[in-house]
């Protein structure tokens, strides 16, 4: 099975992106950089005291349960569509079931595709339909249906949407314009992001299990041609198998959709982008 990845070949894309930057945008990633490098430094000796006073193992222990929270690791999701595997990541809530976002590259080949809850105990597997694909970016939108959802995972998704909305304010009430109610994720972490700040990217690895990747955001509204959308560039790895996967703040936020990268970086739809897009799809307002 072939992961649906649009990987950079030998770095050209992720060159060409950074010309496109331009020289005011390569003074933002200079700052990053060093800023980035500085923390680095920071840590790295913050680690070695750690080290020696016998803390830095339970610090490790705290920094992975901040982002495996129930609402983190249930939102990310493994897709199968045709002979293609991806990641995706939950959205939306409405009454009938499960919004999830992914690459449009990755559920253009059926209708139907096969989502594995891999952030949850018992990793269900069900069956959701492609509702619609985006006709100006690569972003489709899938819907799994609360009736074919097992009675606990149907009430950790309920959970996961109360328990954001509770605790940093990431999802809000909407509604379509048939006045159905939906809670769905807002772009605010994406509006608050800065260059330089921490970013960790997760999705399915080539192994079909949940890798976490560390780095920081470089550029925001950076014009990738070849996607014909302004677009998150983040100095972080993905690889294959993590498209469509999601991009997220320090504090576990989703600040974009993972669409293409390599060793160098990555490249994500920003959060603005996809909201618009769904509200555009249902009709929703807020």
């Amino acid at each position: 099975m072939r992961c649906a990845f649009k990987r950079v070949v030998l770095g050209r894309k992720m060159k060409k992106i950074r010309r496109a930057i331009g020289k005011r945008g390569q003074k933002e990633i200079v700052r990053a950089r060093l800023l980035a490098a500085a923390l680095i430094l920071a840590f790295a000796c913050l680690c070695g005291v750690l080290y020696m006073t016998g803390f830095l193992s339970v610090q490790k222990t705290v920094f992975k349960e901040a982002y495996d929270t129930r609402a983190v690791s249930l939102g990310v999701v493994k897709i199968i569509c045709g002979d293609f595997r991806g990641s995706g990541v939950v959205i939306a809530q409405d009454e009938e079931g499960l919004v999830i976002v992914s690459a449009k590259h990755l559920l253009m080949y059926d209708v139907r595709a096969e989502v594995s809850f891999v952030g949850t105990e018992s990793g269900e597997n069900v069956t959701g339909d492609v509702i619609g694909y985006s006709a100006s970016y690569d972003l489709a939108f899938l819907h799994v249906p609360l009736s074919a959802l097992p009675a606990k995972l149907a009430d950790d998704a309920k959970n996961m949407c109360a328990m954001e909305n509770e605790s940093d304010m990431t999802w809000a009430a909407t509604s379509d314009a048939s006045g159905q109610q939906a809670v769905i994720r807002t772009d605010d972490a994406y509006r608050e992001l800065r260059a330089g700040d921490f970013i960790v990217q997760i999705g399915l690895s080539e192994n079909a299990e949940l890798e976490y990747y560390m780095g920081v955001a470089q550029a925001k509204e950076v014009w990738v041609s070849d996607y014909n959308a302004c677009m998150l560039l983040n100095e972080c790895y993905a690889e294959a198998g993590m498209s469509g996967g999601g991009a997220f703040d320090e504090n576990g936020r989703l600040v974009g959709i993972i669409i293409a990268g390599d060793k160098q970086g990555t490249v994500c739809m920003p959060m603005t982008t996809v909201l618009e897009e769904y509200r555009e799809f249902t009709g929703s307002i807020d």
